[in-house]
């Protein structure tokens, strides 16, 4: 047999994740991340695992220990459709991975950046095998023939990463901080308080006295040769920008966007898929079902919606609205939503807090377009890598 000089395992060790019982999630700290496939969609791990929705007590590591990958890994999903997406991120702290992912890490004298080089040219769909329920097998990832890569380029590549990853880890902090900023500063000023101390003209209402749902419809066969702005789940996942798409590319009846609105996912409510969207005035916009667009009602800013469904008060009730088959397949009753309690200040109080609330979703808009430049950076680096 002929023995490959670069073929993956000579550059890395590969280490499968492991079972996750319900009865240990749900903690929100703790001594090490314990990261599912959803984990790498969050805001903010783009590239790198910063955040995790999952946390494990360092008096539990014992029952975890063999799922403890370390830092600067390359992680990636070993199973189901989320493979199709070639999504890989690198930790920056020891993590452990659930049995849905699997990790790389650098043998001796490989950096981290050669490594993840190497793997943005891997198509994790050529190697995966099943119809159904697609997977990998380490033994297939460590035969991977790399002969078709320019190693000569892999210092000229691991330099750009490095500033790449700098800009991101920058813009990354930023809106960590000011989503924190906004995010502590309406809690306190809008959820924290006890019903007996509200102050004069301040209220008790639901989701419903403040927003209003978009119900209009739109039938894609009615609009075949129309371009429209489609905000989908999937979209939101990859690159929270809306694709332009015609109306014969699309497959279902859609909801119309008729004014700005706040979308609020509906579909598994642990992951936060919060989008907010101003109307285009050069093409109308449309989205997937599995989305509600709240509806500011008159004098409402629409960053006092963002802030209050983005509340950890709001998502941990949602999660318990949640009902379905499966963890990954569960849905939140728009009924229960709308019925959702909160705090209804005047109108004053909530175009006080929009001074900084409105920063909070600029920083965010301005976030979301360089990391979507950074990822077209490194797909062409990517194709640059490859002999020709």
């Amino acid at each position: 047999m002929r023995v490959l000089k670069h073929k993956l395992s000579n550059f890395c060790e590969f280490k499968s994740g492991i079972g996750f019982p319900i009865d240990y999630q749900g903690q929100t700290k703790g001594a090490y991340p314990f990261i599912k496939v959803s984990d790498m969609i969050t805001p903010g791990n783009e590239l790198k695992i910063h955040s995790a929705n999952n946390w494990i007590e360092q008096n539990m590591v014992k029952k975890f220990k063999s799922g403890i990958v370390p830092a600067n890994s390359i992680v990636f999903a070993k199973i189901g459709i989320a493979l199709y997406k070639n999504r890989i991120r690198i930790t920056t702290i020891p993590t452990i991975i659930d049995n849905n992912m699997m990790a790389a890490i650098p043998k001796k004298g490989v950096s981290i950046e050669q490594l993840f080089a190497i793997f943005t040219t891997i198509e994790f769909q050529t190697w995966a095998l099943g119809a159904a329920l697609p997977y990998l097998r380490r033994g297939d990832l460590e035969e991977i023939d790399l002969s078709y890569i320019n190693f000569n380029a892999i210092g000229h590549w691991s330099m750009i990463l490095n500033k790449l990853n700098a800009i991101q880890d920058v813009e990354n902090f930023k809106l960590e901080k000011m989503n924190e900023l906004c995010s502590n500063i309406f809690v306190r000023n809008f959820c924290n308080i006890p019903v007996k101390k509200l102050p004069t003209n301040w209220n008790i209402g639901k989701l419903s006295d403040i927003v209003t749902l978009d119900k209009k419809t739109f039938v894609p066969s009615q609009n075949l040769t129309e371009n429209v702005l489609h905000y989908s789940i999937p979209e939101f996942d990859s690159t929270e920008t809306p694709k332009l798409s015609l109306g014969s590319d699309i497959n279902s009846s859609k909801l119309l966007i008729s004014k700005d609105c706040v979308l609020l996912s509906k579909l598994n409510p642990r992951i936060q898929r919060v989008w907010t969207v101003n109307k285009s005035e050069k093409h109308r916009s449309v989205c997937s079902t599995e989305f509600l667009p709240l509806i500011p009602k008159k004098g409402v800013p629409i960053s006092f919606i963002y802030f209050l469904v983005t509340s950890n008060n709001f998502r941990w009730k949602m999660t318990s609205y949640a009902t379905g088959t499966t963890n990954s397949h569960q849905r939140t009753n728009p009924k229960d939503i709308m019925n959702f309690e909160c705090i209804i200040p005047p109108f004053h109080k909530m175009h006080e807090f929009d001074r900084i609330g409105r920063l909070g979703l600029v920083q965010n808009a301005e976030t979301v377009i360089l990391r979507n430049k950074a990822e077209k950076q490194l797909a062409i680096l990517s194709n640059m890598f490859r002999l020709s």
